[in-house]
């Protein structure tokens, strides 16, 4: 859902943008960069992002939940889609940016300006955080560059991170179990699916780096997300273990309620173990539209067995007889506020008081 547009950004809110803006260049002049990307996502494919992952925002000033930023030497990209044209303009700074409104007759996609751009310059060396775009996004950008000596450049470092020193930490906070009477379905059952399906498609271990799917598995949630109950973590599942890695608390009772089940270790541990997993190995399933490409350089020399969606994807969509009951009670509760808002929007309306969109809008959430 699209955000609120927001007021021009003040001299003040400009000015650490112009500072990032130009601490990032220096940093591609370093690395032999024509183009950098900061894209929405995070490390987990999120649209929606924890604060500590706002990376486009705290280099562009745009607050939208989609849209990529390309900064070369000389001037700053921004791609948004039709939920985001007027907010664009009013939130990002003319002199720093260029708005590119795709939808819009004339106007260009990242993939597309990144043609254009390279048949402008000559060959491109377009950097970028790997861990931040999938394997099919990557092969998208792979697709966009012609010349043989063009190159996409994954690097080791997040240029972003490093001039964004007032970048808050991460929210921290503990996971919760959600009880198997809201689930419909026991952790343990869950977890035998998803290995038989592993088992058929000859996969010994299965990463999972999307948020909802590492929850869903685990029948935990998390409050790093504003408005997701979800939490910042991977979970590994092999034929014998399974290991998730947050560096959210985790409360005794939670342990105590997977023991056996669901081990826990630190969020940075995550890549030593895919490392090792392919260094010995193991039959990876890696699935291109949740696997970023860092992932995937992780795992290089590894035996991938399935390039298709990871199990969990069509396990959740199919609804439990649960899951189908709690939804409808939700979309009856939700039915009716609506209602009752409409109903005492109508009154206002009878009495003459005139009303915004931004006032019903807070009529709707009380």
């Amino acid at each position: 859902m699209a955000q609120a547009a927001s007021p021009p950004a003040s001299p003040a809110s400009a000015a650490p943008i112009a500072r990032r803006l130009a601490a990032l260049r220096e940093r591609m002049a370093a690395q032999g960069l024509d183009v950098y990307l900061v894209p929405s996502a995070d490390e987990h494919q999120n649209e929606y992002l924890p604060a500590h992952k706002q990376r486009r925002q705290a280099v562009s000033g745009f607050t939208g939940s989609a849209g990529d930023v390309a900064i070369t030497p000389e001037a700053a990209h921004l791609f948004v889609d039709s939920r985001y044209h007027m907010q664009a303009g009013l939130e990002v700074d003319a002199a720093r940016f260029q708005v590119h409104k795709f939808g819009l007759a004339g106007e260009q996609e990242l993939t597309e300006w990144l043609t254009a751009h390279e048949t402008r310059h000559g060959p491109l060396r377009v950097g970028y955080d790997p861990f931040l775009l999938s394997v099919r996004a990557v092969e998208r950008l792979a697709g966009a560059i012609k010349h043989p000596d063009s190159k996409l450049v994954p690097l080791a470092g997040n240029l972003a991170d490093a001039v964004w020193p007032e970048r808050p930490v991460a929210p921290g906070r503990p996971v919760f179990a959600l009880p198997d009477r809201l689930a419909g379905e026991t952790v343990a059952d869950k977890l035998a699916r998803v290995r038989a399906a592993m088992t058929e498609a000859g996969a010994a271990a299965l990463v999972l780096t999307k948020l909802d799917e590492v929850a869903w598995l685990t029948n935990l949630r998390g409050h790093d997300v504003p408005y997701n109950p979800v939490f910042e973590g991977y979970l590994v599942l092999e034929r014998e273990r399974a290991t998730c890695f947050t560096d959210d608390p985790v409360p005794g009772d939670v342990r105590a309620t997977l023991q056996g089940r669901v081990a826990f270790a630190p969020y940075a541990a995550l890549p030593d173990a895919v490392r090792t997993l392919a260094a010995g190995g193991a039959a990876l399933w890696l699935d291109p539209a949740g696997t970023s490409q860092g992932l995937q350089l992780l795992a290089e020399g590894a035996k991938v067995v399935s390039r298709s969606p990871n199990p969990v994807v069509a396990m959740k969509a199919i609804k439990n007889p649960v899951e189908i009951t709690l939804s409808r009670q939700a979309h009856l509760k939700s039915g009716a506020a609506k209602v009752r808002s409409l109903t005492h929007l109508a009154a206002r309306l009878r009495e003459g008081r005139r009303t915004s969109e931004a006032d019903y809008a807070g009529l709707l959430a009380e």
